[in-house]
């Protein structure tokens, strides 16, 4: 597996163990992958601030965020796809009018902005955000819209009208509104197009539904052993599982087995 690259992980319940954490056995492994000239990256549903912390911990060249719709490197925002301004106004009108009691988060390049103040931390521990009314005078262009619903059962109709993506995550009364096409598959060929590379020279690791598109495009791609089925599915190999620092000990076993380059 010496063609590899470049090395992208999603973080939590894959990188990250169950507590949301980074084990120092992780953190090493990839800070040594410069050594052996491979890359790295995280590929993250969580905004750019809740990803920070564990792109310093890793020391991650690249960051894709907001499920692919923000691409770092390193920690200057180089590209990404918002929803628009006009389709952010009536996805903030419509989930509001059909679901008053909805919570709703929105992620522009700069900041995020929420409805509401209490936030589960240990879902979302490094949160910074402002606190605002989504009225008809909130003019930002989302990259991505996360919520959390009364009614989720209206979600798909008002993705369909406004021609988006529709995610859930695992265990969580959590959705995502994505502008339809794009994800981390699709910020995973720019960022490939980017460095030049062949989408063979990347090595993936993911759990949930939102992995799932990346690990089918890329050149390898390892579910970690409590993925869902969908990404067990898919996969091109399995690793251990996020308890087990999986991803960290099939990088060491399978692609530190080249001579380290001075």
């Amino acid at each position: 597996m010496n063609n590899i690259k470049l090395i992208v992980t999603d973080l939590d319940f894959t990188a990250l163990r169950n507590d949301r954490s980074v084990s120092s056995y992780t953190a090493e492994v990839f800070r040594r992958c410069s050594q052996y000239g491979i890359a790295t990256s995280i590929a993250t549903a969580r905004f750019y601030y809740g990803a920070k912390p564990f792109m310093e911990k890793l020391m991650t060249d690249y960051a894709i965020t907001n499920d692919g719709t923000m691409v770092y490197r390193g920690h200057d925002f180089w590209f990404g796809t918002s929803l628009g301004q006009e389709r952010t106004s009536f996805l903030l009108c419509e989930l509001q009018k059909q679901d008053p009691g909805i919570r709703i988060s929105v992620a522009a390049q700069n900041k995020v902005y929420r409805n509401f103040t209490q936030v589960d931390y240990a879902i979302a521990p490094y949160s910074e955000f402002d606190v605002v009314k989504f009225t008809p005078s909130f003019k930002k262009d989302a990259y991505k819209i996360v919520v959390e619903p009364t009614k989720p059962e209206l979600l798909e109709h008002i993705a369909s009208q406004a021609y988006c993506k529709l995610l859930h995550y695992r265990g969580e009364n959590r959705y995502t509104f994505l502008l339809h096409n794009t994800g981390k598959a699709s910020a995973l060929r720019s960022l490939a197009d980017h460095l030049n590379l062949s989408m063979s020279e990347i090595a993936v690791f993911g759990d949930d539904q939102n992995d799932v598109e990346m690990l089918k495009a890329c050149g390898l791609g390892i579910a970690v052993a409590n993925a869902i089925p969908e990404v067990k599915a898919v996969a091109d190999d399995f690793a251990l599982s996020n308890e087990e620092d999986g991803v960290a000990a099939y990088i060491e076993q399978h692609f530190f087995t080249e001579k380290v380059q001075m």
